[in-house]
């Protein structure tokens, strides 16, 4: 690997206009700022990037980074960063809530702690000279314009708590106690969320005011302004501003704080034991830890340090993705980029392995052990230059993509420039030096690369998390194993056979009946086809606002759930059946055979079913989307019946009905909402488990998912219709469809128009989750639609302002109950420390009440207006990765409803024909509390025992 020298003198002639006076340089240099950008430093130390960008047009990136964060923080201090952002971000000595500034302008703004920074970040229009002089005058008041209210502070250490809540308080167990081992020994200091929330709980004011004191101040501070701009004009704006900021004559040394938290590692590997008390389980985390050359790049060196990096972990995720696909793999979890997601700071990399340890008996123990192990070494030994070559066009398409040059990108790479001293060059000079270092990269590289930081002979750390009555052997034991691994000749992985096409197993019959069909186009650009065998066609085009979604089609279809709920048994086993065909696959191919021609294809392809419909949910480029249609095809026709797929469906399942799935247990809150509402449809209990075998599931497919018949396909994306369509009703025509009488629909189930009061008991939480519902039957026209949404909008401004004392998100908005009977309901969400849950209720409806009693304010609203057209609109022409058109359509074509007034007369009635009388009238009239309800998630056992959730006993055995 050889580095190309006239490739970085020329990268520094194009990034700086002295370069030809400076002599050739060499790959130690660093590489110079982005030409584009206006880079200066004022007499106070205060630094500034101004850059004008037109992507997007019409609006300004701003950022007010200080170069501060976690590790500059005093014992008596801890958490304080993170609250001093809270506080900043919501009020300054000139803009009493920063946020309402930003949403009148039509922005939005937010912030951000790290370890060793601290951003505060906002959007604006940029047409308004003075909104943009405003917006710098918000960056010069969160550089030095905190006003001290000790009401407001308390509000802010209440929301920062809540914040520092967790979904899964296991998982997070195990997170910390896995960083706390893994850094025990690298000098780097650490301390828990416990310690924090008592220093946040037992607030010191002198350690804030010395927190703020000592390290906001102007040479450890930077502005960033990119987008739609006047450069010289910005300029100006910051010198005038900023120059005035007030130095320190005694600052504090931010380098010395950085440097005295510098992680080095010994080359040592270290074991450590762990008790988990909640399971009496034996389960292994290994941590494979190396330098992090990502972020920190400077010259073309770190460069080529970073580029092997990603190459070796683009290629070990794929090693690890072909061990994984299987029933039985050799770890339950593989992640290659640990250290860099969990550790602070970004020092460190490393890949870790999760391993289950069966403890029946010592052979068995070490056979599980010595399999993960012997994986490990099976994938670094199959890295090969093929796998190289892909992981190379994989890096340069993501170093060329054009989201590089939007505002945002531009701002974060200048604000890593600052705070990390990270290159910052032109994209496109990024990316030809990219491309110049990729090209003389080779396999060989790789394997050194892999020597010095992929082999388990050093840096290795070895955690045992062991339940209480759970026996397992000494460390020696364990090493003796690893040392007969090393002993042991292990064959690479055998290379993985792929699907590339479906065609050959697959058999569409040839239909040619477009020229029969009838298409219908509304004033909306909305086109509808309905075809012969009972499959209606609905299509709306729209643009990419990313190049990553340009020729991405999505298809969204839906037809009523007629699965009779009256046998329970019958109910469930057809309302899981879709999601256990996806685990045991298709036609001669297991699950993972057709995960991985999806990945490869780029193919999304989902089914559910809810309440009311049966759904699929699909994606594709438009030339892979014969290929998604062979796939839907394969599932309805010919379903696989797999017993290991089942169980490995009935495995994942257990562990979502514990309350261990990805969100914890608020994934099940809003399921045991709707149970309590319509207990007459059943719901899915760990118990019924045992009660569904493979055979129920094939009838449960054959009769309720082998056709599609009454089947709304919704289609959008980027397409042209005339070429797409032919597609379309050519092959949708040719799927399986039944003549038989199916069962009618449901009757409809009525929502509950009643007060309710419930305490649920979730699994795996230490907090409570509450919702309140106010019910009401409104009229369903476009003008109360607006209204509705605006009285949504002006009871969210009101929650969240009020319930951030004690949750961290408070939300409040308007849902449709049962839109054919015309019942709406307000609803508000949040969450609570056990113990808080009352008072933040009663918050709620104070806040409820003062609303339906006072009404909105005319300024509140004219803005409100403006911003909701504003967003409403730009949805329809463009879409991201958030789609407007599919819900909208089907919400739509379910109720029997036309969609062209909502698109067309929505905006303007909200614009022009509502006034504050029509909404403060609305607020009087449906804000109800007659049919209020209640529903409390409170921790398993908690009211019969009367104390939190037991915590995970933290401790570590020596030996």
């Amino acid at each position: 690997m050889k580095f190309n020298i006239f490739l970085l003198i020329l990268l520094w002639s194009m990034g700086s206009c002295q370069s030809q006076h400076l002599p050739k340089q060499q790959e130690t240099d660093s590489i110079p700022l982005d030409s584009a950008v206006r880079y200066g430093k004022l007499n106070n130390g205060f630094t500034y990037y101004i850059r004008k960008n037109e992507e997007p047009k019409k609006t300004v990136e701003l950022r007010l980074i200080v170069g501060v964060g976690r590790i500059h923080e005093d014992e008596d201090q801890l958490e304080y960063p993170h609250l001093l952002e809270h506080v900043l971000a919501g009020k300054t000595r000139n803009f009493p809530n920063v946020k309402d500034f930003f949403s009148k302008v039509g922005g939005y703004s937010s912030a951000h702690t790290g370890t060793r920074l601290t951003s505060y970040e906002a959007r604006i229009p940029s047409q308004d000279k003075q909104v943009v002089k405003n917006g710098i005058r918000v960056l010069r008041d969160w550089a030095q314009g905190l006003i001290w209210d000790q009401e407001f502070i308390d509000v802010q250490r209440a929301a920062v708590e809540g914040e520092m809540r967790v979904y899964d308080p296991y998982r997070q167990w195990i997170n910390e106690t896995t960083e706390r081992e893994v850094l025990k020994n690298t000098g780097y200091k650490i301390y828990g969320d416990d310690k924090r929330l008592e220093n946040l709980r037992n607030f010191n004011s002198e350690a804030f005011r010395r927190y703020y004191k000592d390290w906001y101040r102007p040479d450890m501070q930077s502005a960033i302004v990119v987008g739609d701009i006047n450069v010289d004009s910005v300029e100006h704006e910051i010198k005038r501003q900023f120059s005035e900021l007030e130095t320190s004559e005694n600052p504090k040394s931010g380098r010395k704080r950085i440097t005295s938290h510098i992680i080095n590692l010994d080359g040592s590997n270290q074991f450590s034991t762990v008790v988990d008390t909640l399971h009496q389980e034996l389960n292994l985390r290994l941590i494979r830890l190396r330098p992090n050359f990502e972020g920190w790049q400077k010259n073309g060196e770190d460069y080529q340090k970073m580029l092997l990096q990603q190459l070796y972990t683009t290629v070990l995720d794929k090693k690890a993705e072909q061990l994984e696909q299987q029933y039985d793999p050799p770890f339950n979890n593989f992640t290659t980029r640990y250290g860099a997601n969990q550790i602070p700071d970004y020092q460190l990399d490393g890949s870790l392995m999760s391993v289950k340890l069966e403890t029946d008996d010592l052979l068995t123990l070490k056979k599980d052990f010595q399999r993960a192990l012997i994986a490990w070494k099976q994938m670094h030994l199959s890295f090969n230059q093929s796998d190289v070559e892909k992981a190379k066009t994989a890096l340069l398409e993501k170093y060329t993509d054009a989201k590089w040059m939007k505002s945002k990108s531009l701002s974060h790479r200048y604000t890593w420039h600052f705070s990390y001293g990270k290159a910052a060059p032109h994209p496109e000079v990024e990316a030809e030096l990219v491309s110049d270092l990729l090209s003389g990269i080779n396999l060989e590289d790789l394997h050194e690369f892999i020597s010095e930081n992929g082999t388990l002979d050093k840096n290795t750390v070895y955690i045992f998390f062991k339940g209480t009555d759970v026996n397992m052997p000494d460390y020696g034991i364990y090493e003796q194993w690893i040392k007969e691994i090393d002993t042991m000749k292990i064959k690479p992985l055998a290379e993985q056979q792929t699907i590339t096409t479906l065609t050959d197993v697959v058999d569409i019959p040839l239909l040619n009946v477009m020229d029969e069909a009838e298409i219908i186009e509304n004033e909306i650009g909305v086109s509808t086809v309905n075809l012969t065998n009972g499959i209606k066609v609905v299509l709306k085009p729209s643009k990419p606002r990313t190049g990553s979604l340009v020729n991405t089609i999505f298809l969204q279809a839906f037809r009523p759930n007629k699965i009779p709920v009256q046998n329970r048994q019958e109910y469930l086993v057809a309302r899981v059946a879709p999601q256990i065909l996806q685990h045991m696959g298709a036609g001669p191919f297991n699950k993972f055979e057709l995960d991985r021609f999806k990945r490869e294809k780029g193919i999304q392809l989902d089914f559910r079913t809810d309440k009311d419909n049966q759904m699929i949910y699909a994606a594709s480029k438009s030339e892979d989307l014969p290929e998604l249609f062979n796939l839907l095809y394969l599932y309805l026709e010919d379903p696989r019946k797999d017993e290991r797929g089942f169980d490995a469906w009935k495995s994942d399942q257990k562990l979502k009905l514990e309350g261990k799935g990805f969100r914890g247990s608020d994934y099940f809150f809003m399921e045991r909402i709707a149970a309590s509402w319509y207990p007459q449809i059943p719901v899915l209990k760990r118990e019924d488990l045992q009660e569904i075998d493979v055979e129920q599931v094939d009838q449960a497919l054959n009769k309720w998912f082998s056709s599609i018949e009454d089947f709304t396909f919704i289609v959008t994306g980027d397409f042209n219709k005339d070429t797409l369509l032919p597609l379309l009703v050519n092959v949708l025509s040719a799927f399986p469809a039944k003549n038989e009488i199916l069962p009618a629909a449901l009757k409809h189930i009525n929502f509950p128009v009643k007060r309710m009061e419930k305490n649920l008991e979730l699994k795996n939480t230490d907090q409570v989750y509450i919702s309140l519902f106010f019910p009401v039957k409104v009229p369903r026209d476009i003008k109360t639609l607006v209204e509705l949404q605006l009285v949504s909008k002006a009871l969210h401004h009101r929650i969240y302002s009020r319930l951030r004392n004690g949750s961290y998100s408070p939300i409040a908005r308007g849902e449709w109950m049962d839109f054919k009977k015309g019942i709406f309901a307000f609803r508000i969400d949040f969450d609570s420390a056990l113990g808080n849950e009352e008072k933040m209720i009663s918050h709620a409806m104070e806040e409820f009440r003062k609303l339906r009693e006072i009404g909105v304010e005319k300024e509140w609203l004219e803005t409100t207006i403006a911003n909701e057209v504003r967003t409403y609109e730009s949805r329809f022409d463009n879409f991201g990765y958030i789609n407007f058109w599919p819900d909208y359509l089907q919400s739509k074509l379910q109720e029997g409803e036309d969609p062209v007034p909502g698109i067309l007369n929505y905006g303007t009635l909200m614009e022009h024909f509502t006034t504050m009388d029509d909404i403060n009238a609305a607020v009087k009239k449906y804000m109800k509390e007659e049919h209020f309800q209640q529903f409390l998630g409170y921790p398993e056992g908690h009211h019969q025992e009367n104390k939190p959730l037991e915590r995970c006993n933290i401790q570590e055995e020596k030996r």
